[in-house]
């Protein structure tokens, strides 16, 4: 479990850099399935080059990570890759990843990774079906990879490291009787330049003094905002970098796994923090599994829907995707509610909760015995994701009824 992150301001010295200069990163990797530790699965801190494999206890620790906020990828072999939201590392942390066994009726996609000619280990790899990840995966030392739970399809597939300019194969099919064999080369690219702006909600006339940080680097890649809210940030290494604006008394803006390929513009909102509010912002994440009967074990709960809310604020809303995770970013501190619907299976709601930290919130649905199954989908098989009836399910009716409770509130 993560431990509670520190306040704003002690995030704000974090990004000028006057806390401790250094962290570690430490941790137990086990299957969701049996519980049992996973050995040799590689952690990546993203944004780094930084990485580790676990014992044969399922124990990891990553020293010496700059003080900074970062996503944290976990792959196994046979196994689906887990991928967190931004991570604090102002100060030690820690972080459990509970890896799933790939669905039914999907294969692993092998291959090769070089950098400059090279094998290169721990690069992160992604099959992609438009702005979909599906399937995510880090190298082995000898450069070859595994993207596991592939269902039969047309992906486009993708490798990403600091230095690196993103390798691409676009347009592959996969085949669940032969799956293909994928390449990927990937070529030294960059320093290379950000500016933009960091504009602030209140407006004032006078916006210097925004600080700029990419983190993970060394030496530090810093910059500070001019009265225009203007900055230029020289140094930034291409590939998926992890990037901050922060300012005393606003909420700070990060950008998680920004792709740098060239001199690019990227510009900041920072929101004045009103009378109470720390400033903090949190994830909520987890699991979602099917259980169709109590004999049978859970099933990772794909195309589910999850929302997430608070009575003065719309709800968010996530679909789990084929490793049967979900995210929600940049949550405020307070009282929120969660629920998780799919058509044929009984809706779970939790009861309202205090957010302070971050949260992993997991989700079983059990098929409901009261659904009445619609054409093509005999003994409970999801198909066409219609009733006999021709009524919306769960699925379609929990954002719509979130979204009448708020404006009937509103």
């Amino acid at each position: 479990m993560l431990r509670s992150i520190v306040t704003f301001s002690c995030m704000l010295l974090m990004v000028t850099g006057t806390v401790a200069e250094a962290s570690t990163l430490s941790g137990l990797v086990s299957r969701s399935d049996t519980g049992t530790p996973v050995d040799s699965a590689i952690i990546l801190v993203r944004g780094t080059t930084l990485h580790v494999r676990t014992n044969s206890d399922g124990v990891y620790a990553i020293p010496a990570i700059p003080a900074g906020s970062y996503g944290i990828t976990c792959w196994a072999p046979g196994l689906m890759a887990s991928s967190t939201a931004a991570v604090d590392l102002s100060q030690d942390n820690s972080h459990d990843f509970d890896l799933q066994p790939p669905g039914a009726d999907t294969v692993s996609v092998t291959g090769t990774t070089t950098c400059d000619g090279s094998p290169c280990s721990a690069i992160m790899l992604q099959a992609r079906n438009g702005n979909t990840v599906v399937s995510t995966a880090l190298s082995k030392s000898d450069g070859t990879f595994s993207l596991n739970g592939i269902p039969a399809g047309t992906y486009d597939f993708r490798a990403m490291a600091i230095g690196f300019r993103v390798a691409t194969s676009p347009g592959v099919a996969v085949d669940l009787a032969a799956p293909p064999t994928v390449a990927l080369s990937l070529s030294s690219a960059g320093p290379y330049k950000l500016s933009g702006h960091v504009r602030l909600d209140d407006n004032p006339l006078d916006r210097s003094g925004s600080i700029i940080r990419v983190f993970g680097t060394n030496p530090a890649v810093s910059a500070t905002t001019i009265a225009s809210g203007e900055y230029e940030l020289d140094g930034v290494p291409a590939g998926p970098v992890s990037i901050a604006a922060s300012r005393p008394d606003y909420t700070w803006h990060h950008r998680l796994d920004f792709i740098v390929q060239q001199d690019s513009s990227v510009d900041f909102i920072l929101r004045k923090n009103d009378g109470g509010n720390t400033g903090r912002t949190f994830v909520v994440s987890g699991t979602v599994s099917f259980l169709e009967n109590e004999d049978a074990d859970p099933t990772v709960g794909t195309g589910v829907t999850v929302s997430i809310w608070q009575e003065d604020s719309p709800p968010r809303i996530s679909t789990v995707g084929q490793d049967g995770t979900y995210r929600f970013g940049g949550l405020r501190e307070g009282t929120w509610q969660m629920g998780a619907a799919m058509e044929g299976y009984t809706t779970v709601t939790t009861e309202p909760f205090e957010l302070s930290a971050n949260k992993t919130q997991n989700f079983t649905l059990e098929k409901d015995p009261d659904y009445q199954w619609g054409p093509g989908q005999a003994d409970g098989e999801l198909g066409c994701q219609c009733s006999s009836s021709d009524k919306p399910g769960p699925l379609v009716l929990m954002p719509i009824l979130l979204g009448m409770l708020w404006r009937r509130r509103h």
